[in-house]
C-alpha cells in the first residue's frame, strides 16, 4: 500500500450529517456553521450531488474554503435575518435538506426554521452536549452522556431533560458510567448500543 488517508472525526461527521439528512441530486442544501464539521458537510453535500449549498456562516476564510468545496451561496447573516435570506435565496422554497453543525441554540433554530416548512422533526437525538435552550413544543428527545464528561457534564444535561419532561416533552434519558465526552458508537464502553437504542425510541415515535 503505497499511501493511506485516515478519514476520521470531523471529515466523517460531516459526511454522517449530510447522509442523515438525505441530501440528494438536485436538491437544496443548508449547512449551518462554518466550521471543520460543517466543511466537511459542503464537501459531503457535493459530492452527494446537491444542486444547491448555502453555507451560513461569518469567517471570511472559511467562507472562501467553502466556496472551494462547492458551496454555491453564502449567508453571513445571524438569526431572523439568516432565515429571511436562505428564504431569499431558494425563493420561499426552503432546504430540502439541512446540516447543523454549531449544536448551540441559535443555530438549531435557524436550522429547523429554514428547512422546508412541511417538514417537522419527529425526533432529536442528543449525545453528550450542553445545549440548554429549548421552545414549549419540543419534539420527543433521546439524550445520551457519559458519566465522566467534563464538557458537556451530566448535571447540565440533565436540566434540560428536567424541563423537557415539564413542558410535555417525551424524554429517553441515558447516563453511562466511568464513559467520558465523545465516546461515539461505545464500542467497549458501558455506552455500547446507545444507537440501537436511539433507533428503537425513533421508531417508536414514526408509528
Amino acid at each position: 500500500m503505497p499511501s493511506l488517508l485516515t478519514l476520521s472525526d470531523v471529515m466523517g461527521t460531516g459526511h454522517h450529517a449530510a447522509r442523515s439528512a438525505r441530501v440528494r441530486p438536485g436538491k437544496i442544501v443548508a449547512v449551518v456553521g462554518d466550521g471543520a464539521v460543517g466543511l466537511c458537510g459542503v464537501i459531503a453535500a457535493r459530492r452527494l450531488g446537491a444542486e444547491r449549498i448555502t453555507m451560513l456562516g461569518r469567517h471570511p476564510g472559511r467562507m472562501a474554503l467553502a466556496r472551494t468545496f462547492g458551496a454555491t451561496d453564502i449567508v453571513s447573516e445571524r438569526g431572523d435575518a439568516a432565515i429571511a435570506r436562505v428564504r431569499e435565496l431558494t425563493s420561499g422554497l426552503d432546504a430540502h435538506s439541512v446540516l447543523e453543525c454549531v449544536g448551540h441554540g441559535e443555530a438549531m433554530r435557524t436550522a429547523v426554521s429554514i428547512a422546508v416548512r412541511a417538514a417537522k422533526p419527529s425526533v432529536v437525538v442528543m449525545a453528550y452536549t450542553g445545549h440548554s435552550d429549548f421552545a414549549s413544543k419540543e419534539p420527543a428527545t433521546f439524550v445520551v452522556v457519559g458519566e465522566r464528561d467534563g464538557i458537556a457534564p451530566p448535571s447540565i444535561v440533565e436540566k434540560r431533560v428536567v424541563a423537557l419532561r415539564a413542558a410535555g416533552t417525551d424524554v429517553e434519558y441515558h447516563k453511562y458510567p466511568g464513559v467520558g465526552h465523545g465516546f461515539g458508537l461505545g464500542a467497549d464502553t458501558k455506552a455500547e448500543g446507545w444507537i440501537a437504542e436511539a433507533m428503537r425510541f425513533w421508531e417508536k415515535h414514526m408509528r
